[in-house]
Protein backbone atom coordinates (compact mmCIF):
# COMPACT_ATOMS: atom_id res chain seq x y z
CA UNK A 1 0.00 0.00 0.00
CA UNK A 2 1.27 3.45 -0.90
CA UNK A 3 0.10 6.26 1.33
CA UNK A 4 0.99 9.85 2.14
CA UNK A 5 0.19 12.18 4.98
CA UNK A 6 -1.96 15.23 4.46
CA UNK A 7 -2.10 17.78 7.33
CA UNK A 8 0.33 18.53 10.12
CA UNK A 9 1.73 21.20 12.45
CA UNK A 10 5.27 22.52 12.80
CA UNK A 11 6.75 23.69 16.12
CA UNK A 12 10.27 25.02 16.57
CA UNK A 13 12.62 26.05 19.33
CA UNK A 14 16.35 26.71 19.60
CA UNK A 15 17.44 23.06 19.70
CA UNK A 16 14.83 21.00 17.87
CA UNK A 17 12.25 21.56 15.17
CA UNK A 18 9.33 19.18 15.56
CA UNK A 19 7.19 18.07 12.61
CA UNK A 20 4.00 16.35 13.77
CA UNK A 21 2.74 13.65 11.41
CA UNK A 22 -0.56 11.82 11.90
CA UNK A 23 -0.33 8.59 9.94
CA UNK A 24 -4.01 7.88 10.61
CA UNK A 25 -4.78 10.65 8.11
CA UNK A 26 -2.84 8.95 5.33
CA UNK A 27 -4.61 8.07 2.12
CA UNK A 28 -3.95 5.72 -0.76
CA UNK A 29 -2.09 7.15 -3.71
CA UNK A 30 0.18 6.46 -6.65
CA UNK A 31 3.87 7.26 -6.82
CA UNK A 32 3.34 7.95 -10.52
CA UNK A 33 1.46 11.10 -9.48
CA UNK A 34 4.73 12.45 -8.06
CA UNK A 35 7.49 10.88 -10.16
CA UNK A 36 8.14 10.50 -13.87
CA UNK A 37 8.05 7.10 -15.51
CA UNK A 38 11.07 5.08 -14.29
CA UNK A 39 13.98 4.48 -16.61
CA UNK A 40 15.67 1.09 -16.36
CA UNK A 41 19.43 0.78 -16.83
CA UNK A 42 20.90 -2.69 -17.37
CA UNK A 43 24.37 -2.82 -15.83
CA UNK A 44 26.89 -4.45 -18.14
CA UNK A 45 29.89 -5.71 -16.19
CA UNK A 46 32.44 -8.46 -16.94
CA UNK A 47 32.02 -11.95 -15.49
CA UNK A 48 35.55 -11.67 -14.14
CA UNK A 49 34.57 -8.77 -11.87
CA UNK A 50 30.81 -8.84 -11.26
CA UNK A 51 28.60 -6.73 -9.03
CA UNK A 52 27.76 -9.30 -6.34
CA UNK A 53 25.79 -7.41 -3.71
CA UNK A 54 24.82 -3.83 -4.56
CA UNK A 55 24.68 -1.81 -1.33
CA UNK A 56 24.32 1.85 -2.24
CA UNK A 57 24.32 4.01 -5.34
CA UNK A 58 25.39 7.59 -6.07
CA UNK A 59 24.45 9.45 -9.26
CA UNK A 60 26.76 12.33 -10.14
CA UNK A 61 27.74 14.17 -13.32
CA UNK A 62 26.30 11.54 -15.64
CA UNK A 63 27.97 8.65 -13.83
CA UNK A 64 26.62 5.91 -11.56
CA UNK A 65 28.79 4.88 -8.60
CA UNK A 66 27.93 1.52 -7.04
CA UNK A 67 29.39 0.10 -3.85
CA UNK A 68 29.44 -3.69 -3.61
CA UNK A 69 29.51 -4.69 0.06
CA UNK A 70 30.50 -8.28 -0.71
CA UNK A 71 33.58 -7.64 -2.86
CA UNK A 72 34.06 -4.10 -1.44
CA UNK A 73 34.77 -2.88 -4.97
CA UNK A 74 33.53 0.47 -6.26
CA UNK A 75 32.07 0.34 -9.76
CA UNK A 76 31.60 3.37 -12.00
CA UNK A 77 29.08 3.10 -14.85
CA UNK A 78 27.94 5.56 -17.50
CA UNK A 79 24.26 6.30 -18.10
CA UNK A 80 24.07 3.44 -20.59
CA UNK A 81 25.15 0.94 -17.93
CA UNK A 82 28.67 0.37 -19.28
CA UNK A 83 31.60 0.08 -16.89
CA UNK A 84 33.76 3.19 -16.99
CA UNK A 85 36.07 2.27 -14.14
CA UNK A 86 36.44 0.15 -11.03
CA UNK A 87 38.40 0.68 -7.83
CA UNK A 88 39.02 -2.74 -6.35
CA UNK A 89 39.67 -3.86 -2.79
CA UNK A 90 42.96 -5.61 -3.41
CA UNK A 91 45.35 -5.35 -0.48
CA UNK A 92 46.67 -3.75 2.68
CA UNK A 93 49.57 -1.77 1.27
CA UNK A 94 49.88 1.93 0.41
CA UNK A 95 47.04 3.03 -1.86
CA UNK A 96 45.15 -0.19 -1.17
CA UNK A 97 42.20 -1.22 0.97
CA UNK A 98 40.35 -4.41 1.85
CA UNK A 99 37.06 -3.20 3.34
CA UNK A 100 35.00 -0.26 2.13
CA UNK A 101 32.92 1.20 4.96
CA UNK A 102 31.73 4.21 2.96
CA UNK A 103 32.65 6.27 -0.08
CA UNK A 104 32.16 9.89 -1.11
CA UNK A 105 32.27 11.47 -4.56
CA UNK A 106 32.99 15.13 -5.34
CA UNK A 107 33.39 16.97 -8.63
CA UNK A 108 36.93 15.66 -9.19
CA UNK A 109 37.68 13.24 -6.35
CA UNK A 110 36.60 9.84 -5.02
CA UNK A 111 37.16 9.03 -1.34
CA UNK A 112 37.03 5.54 0.17
CA UNK A 113 37.18 4.73 3.86
CA UNK A 114 38.54 1.50 5.37
CA UNK A 115 38.18 1.64 9.16
CA UNK A 116 39.72 -1.83 9.52
CA UNK A 117 43.00 -0.48 8.12
CA UNK A 118 42.33 2.94 9.69
CA UNK A 119 42.77 4.83 6.45
CA UNK A 120 40.93 7.14 4.09
CA UNK A 121 42.02 6.98 0.46
CA UNK A 122 41.74 9.70 -2.16
CA UNK A 123 41.50 9.02 -5.91
CA UNK A 124 41.02 11.32 -8.88
CA UNK A 125 37.87 11.10 -11.00
CA UNK A 126 39.54 8.42 -13.17
CA UNK A 127 40.22 6.20 -10.17
CA UNK A 128 43.95 6.96 -10.01
CA UNK A 129 45.30 6.89 -6.46
CA UNK A 130 46.43 10.26 -5.07
CA UNK A 131 47.05 9.83 -1.35
CA UNK A 132 45.77 8.35 1.88
CA UNK A 133 45.41 9.73 5.39
CA UNK A 134 45.12 7.97 8.72
CA UNK A 135 41.58 7.68 10.05
CA UNK A 136 41.19 6.13 13.50
CA UNK A 137 37.68 7.46 14.21
CA UNK A 138 35.84 4.13 13.70
CA UNK A 139 33.02 6.11 12.11
CA UNK A 140 30.59 4.73 9.55
CA UNK A 141 29.57 7.62 7.24
CA UNK A 142 31.70 10.60 6.20
CA UNK A 143 31.72 13.66 3.95
CA UNK A 144 34.69 15.57 2.51
CA UNK A 145 34.51 19.27 1.59
CA UNK A 146 37.29 21.62 0.47
CA UNK A 147 38.15 22.85 3.97
CA UNK A 148 36.65 20.28 6.32
CA UNK A 149 35.53 16.67 6.70
CA UNK A 150 32.62 15.32 8.76
CA UNK A 151 32.52 11.89 10.39
CA UNK A 152 29.42 10.20 11.83
CA UNK A 153 30.47 8.31 14.96
CA UNK A 154 27.59 5.81 14.92
CA UNK A 155 26.57 6.55 18.53
CA UNK A 156 30.02 5.77 19.96
CA UNK A 157 30.74 8.08 22.90
CA UNK A 158 34.50 8.37 22.24
CA UNK A 159 34.30 12.12 21.54
CA UNK A 160 32.68 13.60 24.63
CA UNK A 161 29.38 11.95 23.78
CA UNK A 162 28.97 13.74 20.45
CA UNK A 163 27.87 11.97 17.28
CA UNK A 164 29.72 14.04 14.66
CA UNK A 165 33.35 15.06 14.35
CA UNK A 166 34.20 18.03 12.14
CA UNK A 167 37.88 17.93 11.16
CA UNK A 168 39.70 20.85 9.56
CA UNK A 169 41.43 19.49 6.43
CA UNK A 170 44.43 21.81 6.82
CA UNK A 171 45.12 21.89 10.55
CA UNK A 172 43.49 18.66 11.73
CA UNK A 173 41.57 20.58 14.41
CA UNK A 174 38.58 18.60 15.66
CA UNK A 175 35.24 20.01 16.76
CA UNK A 176 32.13 18.09 17.77
CA UNK A 177 28.37 18.49 17.48
CA UNK A 178 25.06 16.67 18.08
CA UNK A 179 24.96 15.10 21.52
CA UNK A 180 24.08 11.40 21.41
CA UNK A 181 20.66 10.49 22.81
CA UNK A 182 21.19 8.50 26.01
CA UNK A 183 19.35 5.27 24.96
CA UNK A 184 21.47 5.05 21.80
CA UNK A 185 24.88 5.46 23.41
CA UNK A 186 27.33 2.75 22.27
CA UNK A 187 24.78 0.63 20.42
CA UNK A 188 25.93 -1.70 17.68
CA UNK A 189 27.85 0.06 14.87
CA UNK A 190 25.35 1.25 12.27
CA UNK A 191 25.42 3.38 9.14
CA UNK A 192 22.99 5.18 6.87
CA UNK A 193 23.36 3.69 3.41
CA UNK A 194 22.37 7.03 1.83
CA UNK A 195 25.09 8.88 3.74
CA UNK A 196 25.39 12.66 4.03
CA UNK A 197 23.48 14.20 1.12
CA UNK A 198 23.65 17.67 -0.44
CA UNK A 199 20.90 20.19 -1.20
CA UNK A 200 22.69 22.43 -3.69
CA UNK A 201 19.92 25.02 -3.88
CA UNK A 202 20.03 25.64 -0.12
CA UNK A 203 23.77 25.05 0.55
CA UNK A 204 22.93 22.36 3.09
CA UNK A 205 23.86 18.79 3.93
CA UNK A 206 21.35 16.46 5.53
CA UNK A 207 21.61 13.12 7.29
CA UNK A 208 18.90 10.81 8.60
CA UNK A 209 19.91 9.45 12.01
CA UNK A 210 19.79 5.62 12.18
CA UNK A 211 17.44 4.08 14.79
CA UNK A 212 15.63 7.42 15.17
CA UNK A 213 13.15 9.72 13.46
CA UNK A 214 15.49 12.70 13.44
CA UNK A 215 17.26 14.40 10.54
CA UNK A 216 20.19 16.77 10.99
CA UNK A 217 20.91 19.65 8.62
CA UNK A 218 24.48 20.94 8.34
CA UNK A 219 25.66 24.20 6.81
CA UNK A 220 27.61 23.20 3.70
CA UNK A 221 30.03 26.15 3.89
CA UNK A 222 30.98 25.90 7.56
CA UNK A 223 30.42 22.20 8.21
CA UNK A 224 28.58 22.92 11.47
CA UNK A 225 25.13 21.85 12.62
CA UNK A 226 22.32 24.16 11.51
CA UNK A 227 19.07 22.44 12.55
CA UNK A 228 17.76 19.13 13.86
CA UNK A 229 14.30 18.00 12.81
CA UNK A 230 12.29 15.52 14.85
CA UNK A 231 9.50 13.78 12.97
CA UNK A 232 6.89 13.09 15.64
CA UNK A 233 4.49 10.26 14.79
CA UNK A 234 2.55 10.62 18.04
CA UNK A 235 1.13 7.32 19.28
CA UNK A 236 3.15 5.53 16.59
CA UNK A 237 6.50 6.68 18.02
CA UNK A 238 8.89 4.25 19.69
CA UNK A 239 9.55 5.25 23.31
CA UNK A 240 13.13 6.44 23.81
CA UNK A 241 13.84 3.82 26.49
CA UNK A 242 13.06 1.05 23.96
CA UNK A 243 15.69 2.13 21.44
CA UNK A 244 18.79 0.71 23.15
CA UNK A 245 20.66 -2.20 21.56
CA UNK A 246 19.84 -4.58 24.42
CA UNK A 247 16.15 -4.10 23.61
CA UNK A 248 16.35 -4.73 19.85
CA UNK A 249 14.38 -7.99 19.91
CA UNK A 250 11.73 -6.48 22.17
CA UNK A 251 11.57 -3.48 19.85
CA UNK A 252 10.87 -5.65 16.81
CA UNK A 253 7.87 -7.18 18.55
CA UNK A 254 6.58 -3.77 19.65
CA UNK A 255 6.92 -2.33 16.15
CA UNK A 256 5.03 -5.28 14.69
CA UNK A 257 2.23 -5.51 17.25
CA UNK A 258 1.61 -1.80 17.81
CA UNK A 259 2.36 -0.68 14.25
CA UNK A 260 5.08 1.73 15.31
CA UNK A 261 7.61 3.74 13.30
CA UNK A 262 11.14 3.00 14.50
CA UNK A 263 13.09 5.10 12.03
CA UNK A 264 13.19 7.00 8.76
CA UNK A 265 14.05 4.73 5.85
CA UNK A 266 14.66 7.57 3.42
CA UNK A 267 14.54 11.34 3.17
CA UNK A 268 15.33 12.73 -0.25
CA UNK A 269 15.36 16.22 -1.71
CA UNK A 270 14.23 16.56 -5.31
CA UNK A 271 13.14 19.63 -7.27
CA UNK A 272 11.44 21.84 -4.65
CA UNK A 273 10.27 19.01 -2.41
CA UNK A 274 11.28 16.46 0.19
CA UNK A 275 9.96 12.94 0.17
CA UNK A 276 10.03 11.03 3.44
CA UNK A 277 9.62 7.25 3.41
CA UNK A 278 8.79 5.35 6.60
CA UNK A 279 7.51 1.90 7.46
CA UNK A 280 4.79 1.46 10.04
CA UNK A 281 4.74 -1.97 11.64
CA UNK A 282 5.69 -4.69 9.18
CA UNK A 283 3.46 -4.06 6.20
CA UNK A 284 2.47 -0.40 5.91
CA UNK A 285 4.56 2.02 3.89
CA UNK A 286 4.13 5.78 3.91
CA UNK A 287 5.50 8.35 1.46
CA UNK A 288 5.18 11.85 2.89
CA UNK A 289 5.66 14.76 0.50
CA UNK A 290 6.73 18.16 1.85
CA UNK A 291 7.94 21.45 0.46
CA UNK A 292 11.35 22.76 1.52
CA UNK A 293 9.76 24.54 4.48
CA UNK A 294 8.44 21.15 5.68
CA UNK A 295 4.81 21.98 4.95
CA UNK A 296 3.13 18.72 4.05
CA UNK A 297 1.65 18.64 0.56
CA UNK A 298 -1.78 17.21 -0.21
Amino acid sequence: MIVWSCSEKVDSDQELITIEIDLDQSKQGKLSDHFAKPEYIILDYPDSNPVINLYNVVFRDGLIFIRDNRSHNLFVFDEEGHVVNTINANGMGPGEYIQMDDFHVTEDRIYIQDTHLQKQLEFDSNGEFIKEIKNSYQNTNFYVADTYSIYFMSYKTDFKGYNFVRRDNSTGKEEFFYKIDKPLENIVRVDNLNGLKEIESKDLLYFSMPHATKVVFIDKFSGFLKDTYFFDFGKHNVADEKRGYEKREELKVLVRDRKLVSGIDLIHSYLDKYVLFVRQGLDQRHYIFMDHEFNILN
